[in-house]
């Protein structure tokens, strides 16, 4: 038994020597430690880097036995970590050994035992402070070359071109850039001393070579540095900064090699004369200044005061120069105003300001004056104050005193004018809009009565009862045109007018515009044709206010034009030239041409003003109120544009609304084809209402809210005999209470003794069951805001007073359909 244990233990013994050899063999150190951080194995290399030998010293001891408290604080929270995750770490690392420093690339990982359960750390440590020094020296290598070449392109941007010279050999070298920054290629100048010293103006020379043999007496302790002017190749001063240092001395202490650079500063120079010509100018307009002026640093130093402060108030430039400003002669003597200017000055360098205020001062004779003054500083690209500016003006106060006196009254008197011209704004839009709706009211009963029975509603008409229809109706609307005339002209002048800018056919635009004057050309048997370019394109503008400009030239031209007489709508379009701003406008003419009775030139000046008849003959003859040229004029204003006209008497007229072109089609400034059309004259077509078939003979029930007799007759008889079922209302209570009937449609009025119209509306919206009721406010309302103020209270439509009975028809149906309601089979609407 006791010789297989003595075997045993001699092969384990061997197991442990060869272990040991092959570890002490390998050339990276290798190491095992326990739980406790206790070297248990080591090799003769481990031992080695750890400075201690043989390696039992190391067995049993802990590395703060080795290593500095930093880093062995390093290596055990490195060790912590690999036994809480088990994960092994590679890291490179700088250890103090005996001294001195040493990188190693150690890998270190858990050692477990034969139960899979960590029992130490096992690491493996290589030596690489050589690799580490040679990577080191490459970077330095590299970054020597980036520097190298970093100074190359510095002196290569700056045009510094350098120089080598070899004493003793005469050799001398010269940059390429030294040349070219002479303007000579590199082959066009020898390599010899002689050549800067025949570029160098003769009268700088001799400055340049006593400054070298003061740098050669002195051993370099003077520096050879001098500022010198070359002859450039084109004939051109070069301004440069010549430096050089002897770079090489022989034992006897005499120059061998010199080394130097030639940098370009001409241009600065040029600003630097350009900085001088501006200081003379400076002084120049400064000591010119009618006001007082002077300049003080941030703490209130004078450094420049003007001759015109100097000559007025008798004091020297030495008694102020270099003072403080309030300590100055002018202030010395009133302490008062040497506190205000001294808290003004300290407000402005903080950076606030400017500052000013009234200030007395005294004479140089001891007498006292009054300035108004202002202090405002002077700031740098960092928003720091650098020099401070006092201007000041001797003034008069009593007359200034009757000055502010006068302006203030003045000021009272404008505003009282003011609210006198607001007040009498305000009784104008109240009249106009009190005038509309009472002239709107009554149009609407004969406007609505008259088309009515000319449809025949109630029985047939003979030819003379028509012809008086006709008149009435014509009457009404040439009426309504007169209202609507004032109206957006006074919306115009009170500003209240808003275009609605839009991209516009041309083409169309003008058509819809015809379509309104072709029955009364008709009647006087006028010729109206059209000149429109095919390619004409669009126009940004408010369609609809630009068709009534149209229309109203259209109108003047027909009716100042005798019967078969001929009236031409002309569209054409042409280039602006603004020479001052080399730009060019395109324009739209819109031109209205007749051949009617023409115009004097006496009355041309005053043809665009309101209400304005040039000829009271004439308004006796063809009529009108003077409005319609002047909202033209202010409509083409609106756009920006502008209206004119040339005419001759007897000959004709030619209006033109001139607009900026901001939205047309693109093409050039050839002239194109020009696209004559003539309108025929035959009658005009008889327009009538589509028919809605198919639809269930059910009757819907409309309520009507509305005040005036006439006009509840008017609605009444022709929604009645249009098939629908009507229940009235006079104010806006009855038409809540009526409401409760569950009406598929709601006609009402705004102005209504009692509840007004908008009130009778939010309330009727207030009910869930009424929310989707359509609500047509048909009112005389008709002033700018209106229709807003009627949508806002809940109502589903708007329309002015008088209202066209074929528009509202219209209007009741496509709601009612919208709605899902049925309405009757009817076709009662036939309107020549």
């Amino acid at each position: 038994m006791c010789g297989l244990i003595w075997r045993g233990v001699r092969q384990l013994q061997q197991k442990h020597q060869l272990l040991q050899n092959i570890i002490n063999s390998t050339s990276d150190a290798i190491f095992v430690k326990d739980l406790q951080g206790r070297y248990v194995v080591v090799n003769k290399m481990a031992a080695q880097l750890l400075g201690v030998h043989p390696t039992m010293g190391i067995l049993g001891k802990v590395v703060e036995q080795f290593l500095s408290p930093e880093e062995t604080q390093r290596i055990r929270s490195l060790e912590q970590t690999i036994l809480q995750t088990g994960q092994s770490e590679e890291v490179e690392e700088l250890l103090t050994i005996n001294g001195e420093a040493r990188w190693f690339s150690t890998t270190k990982s858990l050692c477990l035992d034969e139960r899979s359960r960590p029992v130490g750390i096992v690491g493996i440590a290589r030596d690489i402070t050589q690799r580490k020094q040679a990577e080191a020296e490459r970077r330095r290598s590299e970054q020597l070359c980036i520097e190298l070449k970093l100074l190359e392109n510095i002196l290569e941007t700056i045009l510094a071109g350098y120089w080598d010279w070899d004493i003793l050999g005469k050799r001398m070298y010269y940059s390429p850039t030294w040349k070219r920054m002479l303007g000579y290629d590199d082959h066009e100048l020898p390599d010899i001393p002689e050549t800067w010293q025949q570029l160098i103006f003769a009268e700088d020379l001799p400055r340049v070579m006593d400054c070298f043999d003061q740098h050669i007496q002195s051993r370099g302790q003077i520096p050879l540095s001098n500022e010198v002017r070359y002859q450039h190749k084109n004939g051109s001063t070069i301004w440069v900064i010549c430096s050089g240092r002897v770079i090489e001395w022989d034992e006897n202490g005499n120059p061998l090699r010199i080394m130097g650079c030639h940098i370009d500063i001409t241009q600065c120079k040029q600003v630097e004369e350009a900085l001088r010509e501006n200081e003379r100018r400076f002084k120049a307009v400064f000591n010119q200044q009618f006001q007082f002026m002077a300049i003080l640093k941030p703490d209130g130093t004078v450094i420049e005061v003007n001759n015109t402060c100097l000559r007025v108030t008798g004091v020297s430039a030495e008694q102020v120069l270099g003072v403080r400003f309030w300590e100055t002669p002018w202030f010395n003597q009133i302490p008062s105003m040497q506190e205000r200017l001294q808290q003004g000055i300290a407000e402005v360098a903080s950076g606030s300001g400017p500052v000013r205020g009234e200030v007395e001062y005294s004479m140089a004779d001891g007498t006292t004056q009054f300035a108004t003054y202002a202090i405002t500083g002077l700031k740098d690209d960092r928003d720091q104050v650098v020099e401070i500016i006092v201007e000041g003006e001797g003034v008069d106060f009593t007359q200034r005193k009757q000055a502010e006196e006068q302006l203030r009254q003045t000021n009272e008197q404008l505003a009282q004018v003011n609210a006198e011209l607001a007040r009498a704004t305000q009784l104008k839009d109240e009249f106009l809009a009190n005038m509309s709706h009472e002239l709107r009211t009554p149009l609407t009963s004969i406007l609505g009565m008259s088309d009515m029975l000319k449809q025949e509603i109630y029985g047939s008409l003979n030819e003379k009862q028509h012809q008086y229809l006709e008149v009435i109706s014509q009457s009404g609307k040439h009426l309504l045109m007169l209202i609507n005339d004032i109206l957006d002209l006074a919306k115009i002048e009170s500003g209240k007018m808003e275009l609605q800018i839009l991209p516009t056919s041309i083409e169309a635009l003008c058509n819809s515009s015809l379509n309104f004057i072709k029955q009364v050309a008709y009647q006087k048997a006028i010729k109206l044709e059209t000149r429109i370019r095919t390619n004409i394109g669009q126009i940004d503008v408010d369609e609809l206010r630009m068709q009534q400009a149209l229309i109203n030239l259209l109108s003047n031209a027909i009716k100042f034009t005798p019967e078969k007489g001929q009236v031409v709508l002309e569209v054409s379009r042409e280039f602006s030239t603004d020479r001052l701003h080399q730009h060019t406008q395109q324009l739209i003419r819109f031109s209205v041409i007749d051949t009617g009775i023409g115009i004097a030139p006496e009355h041309l000046p005053k043809l665009f003003q309101s209400f304005v008849q040039i000829d009271s003959s004439l308004n006796r003859k063809y009529g009108g109120t003077g409005l319609g040229l002047a909202l033209v004029k202010q409509i083409a204003e609106l756009h920006q544009g502008t209206v004119s006209v040339v005419s001759t008497v007897g000959q004709g007229s030619r209006f033109t609304i001139t607009l900026p072109s901001q939205n047309c089609s693109d093409f050039t400034q050839i002239q194109a084809m020009q696209l004559e059309r003539t309108l025929p004259l035959e009658q005009p077509l008889q327009l009538q209402d589509s028919t809605v078939t198919g639809l269930l003979p059910v009757q819907p029930l409309i309520l009507l809210a509305e005040d005036n007799p006439a006009n509840i007759d008017t609605f009444s008889a022709y929604l009645t005999s249009c098939g629908f079922r009507l229940i009235v209302a006079t104010n806006g209570q009855e038409a809540i209470n009526l409401a409760q009937q569950q009406p598929d449609l709601i006609l009402m009025d705004i102005q209504m003794p009692g509840m007004d119209g908008l009130e009778a509306i939010r309330q009727i919206r207030a009910d869930r069951t009424l929310t989707n009721v359509p609500i047509i406010a048909v009112t005389a309302l008709a002033m700018a805001g209106d229709r807003d103020k009627c949508l806002a209270a809940g109502a589903t439509e708007y329309l002015a007073k008088p209202v066209s009975l074929k528009q509202l028809k219209t209007m009741i149906q496509q709601l009612l359909l919208e709605g899902g309601t049925k309405y009757p089979e009817i076709d009662i609407w036939q309107v020549v």
